[in-house]
């Protein structure tokens, strides 16, 4: 059986908000919204949001192209940021919110790549050569490692370097 459901929801006319707060609310349906362009040169866009300032937000262009704009980037996701702010930013809600800002898997299910929110990363064949030739009196952020073809730089908890000769690992 075929069916199509909408309800959209306002703030009373005298402007004071009603119990609810749903714009569109679809549920339980096979496929919620569907869009189609007409025509293989129809431009436009599927879908395009705006914040108060009439600040296009995010936008679904009619090629399949999905663009998110975070002003403040605060949290989420963003492939673009406006000159000045970060292009990707994650914050932990919390200071006891768990979980992951991001992670990547492989067609096994192995995990590729990840950062957990308490700062852990995990890169699977982790190499990391953007810094060579540290020495132990060397400064550093404590979770910091590099290598070259010499030596394993590892820094510890007192933000100096520890260095481990390659040599020395069988």
């Amino acid at each position: 059986m075929n069916s199509v459901a909408l309800s959209i929801m306002h703030s009373a006319y005298d402007g004071s908000w009603l119990p609810w707060t749903t714009g569109i609310s679809i549920r339980e349906t096979t496929d919620q919204i569907q869009q189609y362009k007409s025509s293989a040169s129809e431009a436009g866009f599927f879908q395009q949001a705006f914040d108060e300032t009439n600040t296009a937000v995010s936008w679904l262009d009619k090629m399949g192209n999905q663009t998110a704009q975070i002003i403040n980037a605060k949290k989420g996701f963003v492939g673009s940021a406006p000159t000045g702010y970060d292009e990707f930013s994650a914050t932990r809600q919390t200071s006891t919110d768990t979980g992951f800002f991001i992670r990547y898997f492989d067609e096994n299910a192995n995990t590729l790549a990840s950062i957990d929110k308490s700062g852990g990363a995990v890169v699977a064949g982790l190499i990391n050569t953007n810094h060579t030739g540290e020495s132990s009196t060397s400064t550093c952020t404590r979770g910091e490692m590099h290598a070259d073809d010499l030596n394993l730089y590892v820094c510890i908890s007192t933000g100096k370097y520890k260095v481990v000769p390659l040599q020395a690992i069988q």
